[in-house]
C-alpha cells in the first residue's frame, strides 16, 4: 500500500524532495512556486538518498558534568532554592561588615560602591569550596558562611 501512495504522507518516511516533486507533478503547486532549493537538488542529486533506515554512526557521547550542576542539582534536590535564581555577580556585602570599614574611614567621602561589594571571583571559589565541605548547610547558611569566609580573607589580604 505505501508503495503505491509513495511520496504522500501515508508513507512514514518520505524525503522532502519526492514530496514536493509529487505536489508539482500534481499541479498543486506551480513549477514556478517551488522552493529555492528545489532546482539545485533535481540538477545534483546527493550520491545516497537520505534513507531512515540508514543506521546513525556510532559516536561516544561525552559526559559534560560540571562542579556547578553538582551544587545546583543539590540544591534544588533538598529544596534551598526557593525558585530563585543564584546569581553570584548580584551578591554584595552585608551591611554589618561594610558599617566598621564605612566607619574607620569616615574622612573619605569618595568611597565607591565598589570597595563594599565582595570580589565576586573571591566570592564564588569560597561558595564552591563551601558547598563540596558543607553540603549539610542550606543554600542561604552556605551563601553566607561564603560571604564570610570571603570577608576574612579580605581582612587578612589588607592587614598584610
Amino acid at each position: 500500500y505505501f508503495l503505491i501512495m509513495a511520496g504522500s504522507r501515508l508513507e512514514r518516511f518520505t524525503p522532502l524532495f519526492s514530496r514536493i516533486s509529487g505536489l508539482i507533478r500534481s499541479g498543486a503547486v506551480a513549477p514556478n512556486g517551488a522552493p529555492l532549493w528545489y532546482d539545485v537538488y533535481a540538477r545534483f542529486p546527493p550520491a545516497e538518498e537520505p534513507r531512515f533506515e540508514r543506521p546513525v554512526p556510532p559516536q561516544a557521547v561525552r559526559q559534560i558534568l560540571y562542579a556547578e550542576d553538582v551544587d545546583r542539582q543539590r540544591q534544588f534536590a533538598d529544596g534551598s532554592t526557593s525558585g530563585q535564581l543564584h546569581n553570584l555577580f548580584l551578591l554584595e556585602a552585608p551591611a554589618v561588615a561594610a558599617a566598621p570599614a564605612a566607619a574607620a574611614d569616615s574622612s573619605s567621602s569618595t568611597s565607591s560602591a565598589s570597595e563594599t561589594r565582595l570580589d565576586q571571583r573571591q566570592l564564588a571559589h569560597h561558595l564552591s569550596i563551601v558547598r563540596r565541605l558543607r553540603p549539610d548547610l542550606s543554600g542561604s547558611e552556605q551563601s553566607s558562611l561564603a560571604k564570610q569566609l570571603c570577608l576574612e580573607a579580605e581582612a587578612d589580604t589588607k592587614d598584610s
